[in-house]
């Protein structure tokens, strides 16, 4: 019994694959969306391959940013899986515009399922971020009330945040848009999943794939190790363990991760031993609690080869194996065994002699809990005072060491204290939280983490003397890159994140105004250069160029949403303001490229003139403007007229000529191809004679102009010929001809095949009225009549003769 046809989004993602998969094998029928791609499309043989997938799986293009485009999978389904979501691990969108892309995907594909009319029922694929952060305590009890805390999350859960607010916004706006609607949806809130992937077990590996991913992973644990674990990213790593595990490669996964972890240890062991007394333990301890936070995360990123691949082997689970690697690299090393033996042994020592000692622990606890003291005693006021006095203090003597600095020194001192004051302002976060929590909600004092960033701005990016420099610092290295110069990518990148990070109307403000009014200056100097020295296809080469690097630079290392502007300047400096002149430019302007057939120039010119208002207008409007003095030279030339055969050839040659630069060069434009017909028949109507040339044309070709021609190429001439018909407006003159001289070939027997007669004969039939091929075929068949009846004559006087 067949069970009716499902929805599934986001068809390529691994809990997608995996639904597709058990829904096939139930007997489903499954439309599967994948992400629509201008390029090449990805291979999906990974479900086109699974069982059933044959008969029962369908691919349709959809794009969450486009939620209409659903409408197709989903029409006449009787469910919908909703699993997909906007991913950005690369932070180049921010919180706002992939939520609001979310939210908007999600009621779009509720509404295309609302307009089916079939569908019965909707299963939408939250997360528990969506009930996990509350900001309370994690004895509460968690039922279908329960929300996370989007500022708590913004203030707390820096890791992820856009994904964690994404997904708790996107399901209340679907759970609320279904109870309007009345539209029965589901929500499932899954935690994080872990499995094999489908698509591994048919996607080929390059030779070096193992290798690869464990340099990925050894460079990893260095910079977690190193402090950087702000640059590592959890989940792809997580990923590439999971992909290596189910490709077999686990034990070379657990030998980079050993190795890792034992370098980075016996670099830890090498500093310690240089200290002595106190100072030695303290060191001891501070990098015990950095090495139990970096194992935290590195359980994190091999949580599956731990689950999948430890139990009943003989190698050591992870978290065990971080412990055993301190001991055997740290405790165990000779300077530091006999070191902390003899520490330890003094420390105690001194402590029965009445000495005092302090080996405290993390400052920050003991400052928590003056903090709490203090609160409770209500000086919250004095507590945020101070807070906001020290780091004001501090960023003012950071702004006079950076000021000092140039060029790209300077950018690199910046972000190396922005580094700094980001793990700063985490420690401060941790000794202020109870005030944090306590006391600024409902207040007007600004939470800890924004109170940080915004001293940062006010102190650091908005001081004077930094301000000027690094605006004109950046601007200088942009200037730079377009001159072909060699520049520092990632570093410009870390910057322009710092300024998003503030806000993006900082990164507005600060950059993003100045860079685009230096860009439109830029450009219209290059623009005023360039058109007075190239010939016009390569100024359009020229124009393309730089479309394409603005492109890459906003993808290298400028905010997203700068790419739609950046390209405005371009367009409108290079290609608006010229566009007139390009198109008529002497010796190579649009003209001269239709006449020199150059196809490559011309696509360029649709492209980059597409780009801008009324440019595909100007060059329809010079294309039509020299057809038409062609077509009307042409149809007035006396000399033309005089071989009616080559009058008709030149008119197909010209519609060919033009017919082929649309196809190639102008993507089939329907507009263009709708100007050429409007001209070819304004021409074929303008010579009072073109009804008979072309019976002629087509008198002469069927006579003797089609010998040795296949069948296929005889009726391509055919179909060109009568668009030529289609054009006339005095058919019935044509018909005239047309009979006269398809008389005149059967009766003389010259016609070269009857399968082009017959073909012709059809071919008006579709296109005419059949009064007028009517007539033809009776014509054909009273030739047809009078030839059988020469023939039995010719029979009769030749049996006389030989008798």
């Amino acid at each position: 019994m067949e069970k009716g046809t499902v929805c599934v989004t986001g068809g390529t993602g691994f809990l997608a694959s995996w639904m597709i998969k058990r829904l096939l094998e139930d007997g489903y029928f499954v439309n599967a969306t994948v992400r629509s791609n201008s390029g090449s499309r990805k291979d999906l043989s990974y479900l086109t391959n699974l069982p059933r997938a044959s008969e029962r799986l369908k691919i349709f293009d959809a794009d969450l940013s486009k939620p209409e485009t659903f409408e197709a999978s989903i029409k006449g389904c009787i469910g919908v899986f909703h699993v997909a979501h906007p991913m950005d691990f690369a932070s180049k969108e921010s919180e706002q515009v992939i939520t609001e892309k979310s939210i908007k995907a999600s009621l779009g594909i509720l509404q295309a399922c609302i307009n089916s009319k079939t569908v019965k029922k909707v299963v939408y694929t939250s997360s528990v971020s969506a009930i996990l952060f509350t900001g309370k305590k994690h004895t509460e009890v968690i039922g279908e009330e329960t929300w996370s805390n989007i500022e708590y999350i913004r203030t707390y859960q820096k890791q992820g945040a856009w994904y964690h607010i994404s997904k708790t916004l996107t399901e209340k706006a679907t759970l609320e848009f279904a109870e309007k609607e009345g539209l029965d949806v589901v929500t499932v809130l899954p935690p994080f999943i872990h499995g094999p992937f489908l698509l591994f077990d048919v996607k080929p590996l390059e030779p070096d794939y193992a290798e690869k991913k464990c340099k990925l992973l050894e460079h990893a644990i260095h910079q977690i190790y190193d402090g950087k674990a702000h640059d590592v990213c959890v989940y792809r790593l997580n990923m590439n363990v999971i992909a290596m595990v189910n490709h077999e490669f686990a034990d070379e996964v657990y030998a980079v991760l050993v190795k890792a972890m034992t370098f980075k240890l016996q670099e830890i062991a090498t500093s310690v031993k240089a200290y002595r007394g106190t100072l030695f333990l303290m060191e001891l301890h501070g990098k015990w609690m950095e090495h139990l936070e970096a194992l935290d995360i590195v359980m994190t990123i091999f949580a599956y080869l731990d689950r999948a691949c430890i139990p009943g082997s003989d190698k050591t689970p992870v978290r065990e194996l971080g412990l055993n690697l301190w001991r055997d690299n740290i405790i165990h090393f000779s300077n530091i065994r006999m070191k902390l033996k003899d520490t330890l042994l003094e420390t105690v020592h001194k402590e029965r002699r009445g000495e005092h000692y302090n080996v405290s622990g993390p400052v920050e606890r003991i400052e928590l809990r003056n903090v709490i003291a203090m609160v409770n005693h209500e000086f919250a006021d004095e507590v945020y005072a101070v807070l906001v006095k020290a780091m004001t203090f501090k960023l003012q003597e950071i702004a006079t060491s950076v000021k000092a600095y140039r060029g790209t020194l300077f950018l690199m001192e910046l972000h190396g204290k922005w580094m700094e004051h980001l793990e700063a302002l985490d420690i401060v976060m941790t000794i202020f939280a109870y005030l944090d929590r306590a006391c600024i909600p409902g207040s007007d004092k600004t939470p800890v983490r924004e109170l940080g960033l915004n001293l940062w701005r006010d102190n650091i990016i908005h001081f004077s003397n930094i301000r000027m420099k690094l605006k004109d610092t950046l601007l200088e290295t942009v200037h730079k890159e377009r001159r072909g110069e060699v520049i520092d990518t990632g570093l410009m990148g870390n910057i322009v994140k710092m300024l998003m990070d503030l806000g993006p109307s900082v990164y507005q403000q600060e950059f993003e105004k100045h860079f685009l009014d230096a860009s439109t200056n830029f450009y219209r100097r290059e623009s005023q250069e360039l058109i007075e020295c190239c010939d016009c296809g390569d100024y359009l080469k020229k124009t393309e160029k730089r479309l394409n690097e603005e492109i890459e630079r906003v993808s290298e290392y400028l905010d997203v949403q700068s790419e739609i502007k950046i390209t405005n300047v371009v367009k409108t400096e290079m290609i608006e303001t010229h566009m007139t002149r390009l198109v008529h430019m002497k010796n190579s302007g649009l003209v001269n490229m239709i006449l020199d057939d150059k196809y490559e120039d011309l696509g360029r010119m649709y492209k980059i003139f597409s780009r801008v208002p009324n440019g595909l207008t100007l060059i329809r409007g010079v294309m039509t403007s020299h057809i038409w003095d062609t077509g009307k030279q042409l149809v007035t030339d006396p000399e033309r007229l005089k071989d009616p055969v080559g009058f008709v050839q030149c008119l197909l040659g010209e519609k060919d000529k033009h017919e082929k630069i649309i196809k190639l060069s102008f993507k089939s434009d329907t507009a263009f191809q709708m100007a050429l017909n409007s001209l070819f028949e304004q021409f074929i109507n303008f010579n009072p004679e073109s009804p008979e040339y072309i019976s002629l044309f087509l008198d002469e070709k069927l006579r003797k102009g089609l010998k040795g021609v296949t069948e296929e190429a005889v009726d391509i001439l055919l179909d060109k010929v009568l668009i030529l018909f289609r054009y006339l407006h005095k058919k019935d003159v044509f018909e005239v001809f047309y009979k006269e001289h398809l008389e005149k070939r059967l009766l003389s027997g010259k016609s070269v095949s009857d399968h082009a007669e017959r073909s012709l004969l059809r071919k008006l039939k579709a296109v005419s009225k059949h009064q007028f091929t009517s007539n033809l075929e009776a014509c054909d068949f009273k030739a047809g009549q009078m030839l059988d009846a020469f023939v039995l004559v010719f029979l009769v006087k030749v049996s006389k003769y030989c008798k």
